[in-house]
């Protein structure tokens, strides 16, 4: 009989090692989830090849708010998944510490959450839910500071994380921004329980731990005021700039979600107002965060949205005893609604996005764990992996005649618009403008930042134009006062796979000279001046009114069109930003493309604007300004200088083209003698001859062809007519 209690207690101790090892096998596959290694080559992705920078600004001690200007701070590099050769180990260490922390923060959220089957349910999200780096850093670092809140705080777990926040701080902006809110929540808790000498004591060390970690990674005490700064400008204009509307499902969802969320709160708040409101707070103000980062742009960003609402709710279902039964369910239904929201949203949004729907989550997971797994304990083949894709990048976005008149010079080059990974595959000495990408420019501040540094000493001897525009933008918008200076200081070089190179010209170009300014309506056709030699550009100053500021800081600005007519009788309908447009842009000539723009820089003629209105749809007129004031300014393109080749010719071969005809000064043009053609004269690529044709000549007779040298390899892009 006595042994019965021993075989019982026997088969009970056999169950908990049995449950801990499960438990075990569950925290190694979230964490392995939350692994994000690099896994691509920055080419022409936007993403990606603004990533690219951040890991040569750690190598070389770049300061930021000076010598760059973004929301990444000196720790940038190990946010996203591009892949940089010279920080991959760091980045992998990161990687693997970053997950350890985030299933860390999940076992707090399971301390905090009350029941065995709301465990067990945030246990299944966790690991099943795809993961987002936005929304995890988010939820990290509200559980840690709920738990130190609401529980008594152990300092070891205060020493934890303090040092997960201060490098967290130092990788984006938002970070620093969401962990100063938890630590001002952490020690305002400090400060009522242990007294005010405790948390000035914790407060004054972890400000200098952070200013020793600043410093100590390359930049200056007297540099952070500028990048808090700039950060603040370029997040004031994101709202605008960025915003992107999507379907109207994801939106009213993320917004159900957060007010039940916030519903769920003010219950909390209600029944025990002293000790719930600073929680309460801070529930809420990550909560708007989340939002915010998910509705502005309703692309990818918004799963970052319902990845918290799937998430944050769990943080709420503590300390159950201290509400009445009424409460207790109208609590659990608001958390259950945002639950909801969140994992529904998530589903919807996958299914339609990626044709992953919540059944094939499971098996998705699987893969991923075991793919992380291999590459985590195998990272040596993950790095081969990535430099054979390097290396036949490389071949694919080859620019041999860019690297050949660049070289190794030490003026530098940089890339207008966003396909800046091409520099660094193609090892050109790179020298960065301010504000990195041409969208991010989003303020009249932020853009001319960019056009005073083309203007300075400080500019690179040489830019490539991409002539890539987001989101439907008027092709000249982004980093539209940068783009005019460069096309009134540099000339055109060569064109290669789409890639206009300019060289800086000596001198000071012509100023520019005020055509008109005048106050227009909303909708109101505004004419343009006769075509004439040179730029127009365009300065449109486009108010909010107080709804739509309101509207603006809560959701995302409405959106505003710019409708242009071409002298040739054509309308093209293009977004514009007003941030952008208060800086200036070119309007006339108008190129539409990155040929375009190379024709443009060759002083070929372009598309003519005859005239332009402000469009914004009837239903969104409240929220702007009716007025719209305009400016129009003429100024100097920098077009280089041209050959009479009609002279050239009658001079070698003794004979009349027939028509004018002229090659841009700096093309090599020879006579040579080609077996069946005779005596030519031959322009060397890169080269663009021009024929002059009279208007209402029908027929344009002649021979021309290629050299054979010119189709071997390296030899030429071929000929276009």
């Amino acid at each position: 009989m006595a042994a019965e209690p021993l075989a019982e207690g026997s088969r009970s101790s056999g169950g908990q090692l049995a449950l801990r090892f499960g438990l075990g096998l569950v925290f190694l596959a979230i964490a392995l989830r939350r692994v994000f290694l690099p896994i691509e080559v920055a080419t022409t992705q936007i993403d990606a090849s603004g990533q690219r920078w951040f890991g040569e600004f750690f190598r070389q001690g770049a300061r930021a708010g000076v010598d760059y200007v973004y929301t990444f701070g000196p720790l940038g590099f190990l946010y996203g998944t591009a892949y940089d050769p010279e920080v991959f180990w760091l980045r992998v260490a990161w990687s693997a510490l970053y997950a350890l922390c985030w299933t860390g923060g999940v076992g707090l959220a399971m301390l905090l959450t009350e029941g065995r089957r709301r465990r067990a349910l945030l246990l299944a999200i966790a690991l099943f839910l795809p993961p987002s780096i936005d929304a995890g850093v988010s939820v990290l670092l509200l559980t840690l500071t709920l738990y130190l809140v609401v529980r008594p705080p152990h300092p070891a777990l205060l020493l934890s994380a303090l040092g997960l926040a201060l490098v967290l701080s130092l990788i984006k902006f938002t970070y620093l921004v969401a962990a100063s809110l938890g630590a001002a929540a952490v020690l305002a808790r400090l400060a009522r329980d242990r007294g005010l000498l405790v948390a000035l004591g914790w407060g004054l060390g972890g400000l200098g731990a952070g200013a020793s970690l600043w410093c100590g990674l390359g930049q200056q005490l007297g540099d952070l005021p500028a990048y808090l700064a700039t950060s603040l400008e370029i997040a004031r204009g994101y709202s605008e700039a960025m915003a992107f509307a999507g379907h109207g499902f994801f939106s009213g969802c993320a917004a159900l979600g957060s007010l039940a969320l916030a519903a769920g709160c003010a219950l909390r708040v209600a029944t025990r107002p002293r000790e719930e409101l600073l929680p309460a707070l801070l529930v809420v103000a990550w909560t708007a965060m989340a939002f915010k980062h998910g509705c502005v742009r309703q692309d990818g960003h918004v799963l970052a949205s319902f990845l918290f609402l799937a998430l944050a709710p769990f943080l709420c279902w503590r300390d159950l005893d201290s509400l009445s039964l009424a409460r207790r369910r109208a609590l659990a239904a608001c958390l259950a609604l945002a639950l909801s929201c969140g994992v529904i949203g998530t589903h919807v949004f996958c299914s339609w996005t990626y044709a992953q729907p919540l059944p094939s989550w499971p098996a998705q997971a699987a893969r991923q764990v075991s793919g992380r797994a291999g590459d985590l304990l195998r990272p040596e083949r993950l790095r081969g992996d990535l430099e054979e894709r390097r290396l036949r990048a490389r071949l694919e976005h080859a620019l041999p005649r860019v690297r050949a008149v660049v070289g190794a010079k030490k003026g530098g080059v940089d890339l207008l618009n966003v396909q800046q990974g091409l520099l660094f595959l193609n090892d050109l000495p790179r020298q960065n403008r301010p504000v990195l990408q041409g969208y991010v420019a989003f303020t009249p501040a932020l853009a001319r930042r960019n056009a005073e540094f083309f203007a300075s000493a400080r500019a690179p001897e040489f830019v490539l134009l991409d002539g890539v525009a987001i989101d439907a933008h008027l092709p000249t918008l982004d980093d539209g006062a940068a783009l005019l200076e460069v096309l009134r200081r540099y000339e055109l070089v060569l064109v290669e796979r789409g890639l206009s190179l300019l060289r800086r010209r000596s001198g000071e170009p012509a100023p520019r000279e005020l055509l008109w300014e005048r106050t227009c309506a909303l909708g109101e056709e505004v004419q343009l001046p006769p075509a004439g030699p040179g730029l127009i550009q365009l300065e449109l100053d486009v108010q909010p009114s107080a709804l739509g500021r309101l509207r603006r800081l809560v959701w995302r600005a409405a959106q505003v069109d710019l409708e242009v007519r071409l002298r040739s009788g054509e309308v093209r309908r293009f977004r514009l930003i007003p941030g952008l447009a208060r800086a200036g842009f070119l309007i006339d000539p108008l190129p539409l493309s990155a040929a375009d723009l190379a024709a443009l820089a060759n002083g070929d003629e372009l598309a003519r604007v005859a005239a332009l209105r402000v469009v914004v749809r009837r239903r969104r007129l409240r929220y702007f300004s009716a007025e719209v004031r305009a400016r129009a300014w003429r100024g100097p393109l920098s077009a280089p200088p041209r050959i009479d080749l009609r002279a050239a010719a009658a001079r070698a071969l003794g004979e009349d083209l027939g028509v004018p005809a002229s090659v841009p000064e700096g093309v090599a043009v020879e006579v040579a003698h080609v077996a069946g053609f005779g005596r030519v004269v031959q322009v060397h690529a890169p080269g663009r001859l021009e024929l002059e044709v009279p208007g209402g000549a029908r027929r344009l007779s002649g021979r021309c062809g290629l050299r054979p040298a010119a189709g071997q390899a390296g030899g030429s892009d071929g000929v276009a007519f």
